[in-house]
């Protein structure tokens, strides 16, 4: 359900500025399935990674910003907790805040309509 609604979503608000990729995290369900059903029935830019086993959100996540193509990305789950539409919020947030092109916004079901941002300077410091 959340991938026909995040397609319905994007292809009304962002034409084909978007792309979609599903990272499985070895689910023993059939999201690998239904990911390729859509692919195969639809031209929307979908891609699919799977892990074999379950290696946590953060590896699911890391995969996915590997292989995205864009300049802006956004993580939601399955499970629909979040609404597809508050994209725009984070969008119109993150251009608020980016510098040089980098920035970062995190939405919370529970704080997306809040005008809290925190400003942080990244260091990177090389060993």
């Amino acid at each position: 359900k959340m991938l026909s609604l995040t397609l319905s979503y994007l292809n009304e608000n962002f034409k084909a500025k978007y792309e979609v990729i599903v990272v499985d995290d070895g689910s023993t369900d059939q999201t690998s399935q239904i990911v390729k059903n859509a692919m195969e029935s639809s031209e929307d830019p979908i891609s699919l990674f799977r892990f074999e086993r379950n290696r946590g959100k953060g590896a699911a996540v890391k995969a996915g910003i590997k292989l995205m193509k864009g300049s802006l990305a956004l993580m939601a789950d399955a499970d629909a907790a979040s609404d597809i539409s508050d994209v725009k919020v984070l969008i119109n947030k993150i251009h608020l805040i980016e510098v040089d092109d980098v920035g970062v916004v995190i939405g919370s079901r529970a704080h997306i309509q809040s005008d809290s941002v925190a400003k942080r300077s990244w260091y990177s410091v090389n060993e």
